[in-house]
């Protein structure tokens, strides 16, 4: 099932899963939106997670395993997920729709944080981009 389709199934499941989209990435041809997946329990004083996967696009096993964790999420709020907790699965589709590591233009989205060359690395929407995910 494509990622869009779990993420979607997920939100659909459970009252304590937000679906959003929080940008798009574009380059010709390619046009995909970058999805959160906010967990909330409902419980005040909670700790904030945030949670990434999908950085670089060849490494799938980290988008696998979120995919995994949300769906747990879609069940009865646990003490072991006392957490609110706001989820990127997959922040590099274009690496992931190519099996590249870096982005379309070349930069190492996991070493960017330091560098700042990308938007949503520096707090940003990514840049318009169009293929689904």
């Amino acid at each position: 099932m494509p990622v869009q389709l779990k993420l979607q199934a997920a939100d659909a499941a459970s009252a304590h899963l937000l679906l959003t989209e929080v940008g798009r990435t574009s380059t010709p041809g390619f046009n995909v939106p970058i999805w959160r997946i906010a967990y909330r329990p409902f419980q005040a004083q909670l700790k904030r997670v945030l949670v990434l996967s999908g950085l670089h696009g060849n490494e799938t096993a980290g988008v696998d395993y979120v995919l995994e964790l949300i769906q747990g999420l879609t069940g009865p709020v646990r003490s072991a997920t006392l957490y609110d907790m706001d989820v990127l699965p997959l922040v590099n589709p274009w690496g992931y729709v190519h099996d590249r590591p870096s982005s379309w233009n070349g930069v190492d989205i996991g070493r960017d944080f330091t560098d700042f060359d990308l938007p949503r690395s520096q707090g940003r929407p990514p840049l318009p981009e169009g293929k689904a995910v």
